[in-house]
């Protein structure tokens, strides 16, 4: 890794250690800040901007869940941005997603995403429907 993937690991890391010791004011300017920073250095369609937007989409839900609040458009839109960015294919696609990096990254953005749409009632079909198709895909990989 270059000077600037570790800074920005070690930052994202830092995030979303505040976020689980419930510190998120502090855990939000820590990874916007990264965020700011990946924009700067690798272009705001990178998918390393991915990576960083899933964190920041998972600090949501971890609030969210500890305050019984909800900010399912924010993380709406952060999974959907993070998935376009890390570049995923469509999960109908066979064959395709095998070469996906960062399928781990991949993953937790579409299983967050997943779990946005099955909270909202017009669309728990396609959060299901999201659901299988993750499960069976990882099941094959």
């Amino acid at each position: 890794m270059v000077p600037v993937e570790v800074l920005l690991g070690a930052t994202c890391a830092l995030g979303q250690l505040e976020a689980h010791s419930g510190n998120f004011s502090d855990a939000e300017e820590i990874l916007t800040r990264a965020l700011t920073k990946a924009e700067e250095h690798f272009g705001p369609h990178h998918p390393k901007v991915g990576v960083i937007l899933t964190c920041i989409a998972l600090m949501f839900r971890h609030k969210a869940k500890l305050e019984h609040s909800s900010a399912l458009l924010i993380q709406e839109g952060l999974y959907r941005r993070a998935i376009e960015m890390l570049k995923a294919p469509s999960l109908e696609t066979e064959g395709e997603e095998s070469m996906v990096q960062r399928n781990d990254i991949v993953a937790l953005a579409r299983g967050g995403y997943a779990d946005i749409l099955s909270v909202q009632e017009s669309r728990k079909a396609e959060g299901n429907r999201m659901r299988k198709l993750i499960a069976a895909y990882l099941y094959v990989y």
